[in-house]
């Protein structure tokens, strides 16, 4: 009993040992790229921040078990063009609807009952843009670009 345990004790230090990084070698990290959403803080930090930097604010309502939502996270906001037009022209803030305080709060300020909602706001909060549905990644930009000129 002891030998066998000594055996596997043996076995699962080599194995260890193999999937240890080499001395010397660097790990490499991988930056995701896609759109920067603010933590989850009070709007109203994220209505001080869009007034300081005087960008509007992308604001997107969604839930855990929203597959669209899901699927935007996945295709949408992490295409590179959208994300690097997202990121330098607006304040974004996603706001989970339904086990969020805040995002259940904001959720009946702005009135939405459909994920996900994309809003685009000005710095005050006020609704300059709604989409209730899903979009791919032209017609986001698109919108984004008609709130922006």
């Amino acid at each position: 009993m002891i030998k066998q345990f000594i055996t596997l004790l043996i076995a699962l230090c080599f194995i260890a040992a193999c999937r240890s990084p080499q001395v010397g070698t660097t790990p490499v990290i991988v930056e995701k790229v896609g759109i920067r959403f603010e933590t989850p803080i009070l709007f109203e930090q994220i209505l001080s921040k869009s007034r300081a930097l005087n960008k509007p604010i992308f604001l997107i309502f969604g839930a855990t078990w929203c597959a669209p939502c899901k699927l935007m996270e996945e295709n949408v906001f992490t295409d590179p063009s959208v994300a690097d037009y997202f990121n330098k022209h607006f304040i974004a803030y996603k706001a989970d609807a339904d086990s969020d305080p805040n995002g259940k709060l904001l959720r009946l300020s702005y009135n939405i009952s459909i994920y996900p909602t994309l809003l685009f706001l000005d710095p005050d909060g006020n609704e300059l843009q709604r989409v209730e549905s899903g979009v791919g990644q032209s017609q986001l930009l698109e919108m984004a670009q008609r709130v922006v000129r």
